[in-house]
């Protein structure tokens, strides 16, 4: 499991960086093409948010950066440890010399994701809390010895709170 984890965590890290190495290469190469051949045109309506076009081979190596930023969102990362991510996703796939020693804190990335999911769950809970003890306070609502709340809204109908279950039941 942590060799999945750690191959997961990788894959995200290279798709961030993916986009800044390709931007890297085409400036670097941007004289060549020009006296070369015309580039190829991009798709209408395929601007990038600074109203640059995209071929559909920088939209595939976005989309790369979107599928990877799914893996990393259990961190919850802030815009500070983004960075550092992509620091060194860019040492990484660039063959850089890296500033820590992936032996050593590589394990620790499993801790570091578990840590961030327990402090999301228990923000849920604090959050789902708030709701139930609203739904409890409504006219008509019965809280049961479980924790279940139902309020009747209309004969043969019952609209139950759970946790994390909003459920209407016939």
């Amino acid at each position: 499991m942590r060799t999945q984890t750690l191959t997961a965590i990788a894959a995200a890290l290279l798709a961030l960086l993916l986009p800044a190495a390709a931007a890297d290469t085409e400036k670097k190469t941007a004289d060549t093409e020009k006296k070369a051949a015309q580039p190829e045109k991009p798709a209408a309506g395929s601007e990038s948010k600074a109203g640059e076009t995209m071929t559909d081979e920088q939209k595939t190596l976005y989309a790369l950066g979107l599928a990877i930023s799914k893996n990393l969102s259990v961190f919850n990362l802030s815009p500070a440890e983004l960075e550092l991510v992509k620091a060194g996703l860019t040492d990484g796939v660039m063959k850089r010399e890296t500033k820590v020693d992936l032996n050593v804190f590589g394990p620790k990335i499993s801790e570091l994701a578990k840590a961030r999911n327990e402090a999301s769950a228990a923000a849920e809970k604090k959050a789902s809390e708030a709701c139930l003890a609203k739904a409890a306070a409504d006219k008509g609502a019965v809280k049961t010895d479980s924790g279940l709340i139902m309020m009747e809204i209309k004969p043969g109908a019952t609209l139950i709170f759970e946790v994390e279950l909003l459920e209407i039941m016939k």
